[in-house]
């Protein structure tokens, strides 16, 4: 039953983007951007640093983008991260790069997995607050595209695989 509805999910998809950046008699043809599996661990090289965890857990998202920029591990952009969740630098690369491939996409689809892997009940605070960080980021980078989120497995208050509470789907919304 999931894998049909991965598949449904996909095709869904597909038609979405066929729809949009097939050809149009009014006009130029527009093109989506799709997104998948950001996977952003805030605390990557900080994992046991509780002093930089509360500072994150009370800050906005330009607070966050601030504090990792002056943090080195958040600022690390080398091939020891392949393979692993995604740090701020690599989310400030992938978000440069397609700023430079698509300036002005008609809409922007992130399909799922904000969170990273293995988080636990205990992060919800870092959980919403990274969703909104990765809202902010976008909403920034790109100003005029309507962003189409879907949650993935990982984007829950429990731990991968769980569904989500009335709560989370609240703040993921408001995010």
């Amino acid at each position: 039953m999931k894998n049909f509805k991965n598949r449904l999910a996909f095709f869904t998809l597909c038609l979405l983007v066929i729809s949009v950046t097939g050809y149009s008699q009014t006009g130029p043809i527009e093109k989506c951007l799709i997104v998948s599996d950001i996977h952003f661990s805030p605390l990557y090289g900080a994992k046991n640093d509780t002093a930089f965890r509360r500072k994150l857990e009370k800050s906005s998202p330009a607070e966050w983008q601030k504090y990792f920029e002056m943090f080195k591990p958040a600022m690390t952009l080398d091939p020891s991260l392949l393979g692993q969740d995604a740090n701020y630098a690599v989310l400030k690369s992938a978000l440069i790069n397609m700023k430079r491939t698509l300036p002005r996409p008609a809409f922007i689809v992130i399909a799922g997995d904000f969170i990273w892997h293995n988080a636990t009940p205990a992060d919800s605070v870092m959980k919403r607050k990274t969703i909104q960080f990765i809202a902010w980021l976008f909403k920034n980078s790109f100003t005029s595209a309507p962003i189409i989120p879907a949650m993935g497995n990982n984007d829950t208050y429990g731990d991968d695989y769980v569904l989500q509470d009335p709560r989370f789907l609240n703040d993921f919304a408001n995010a």
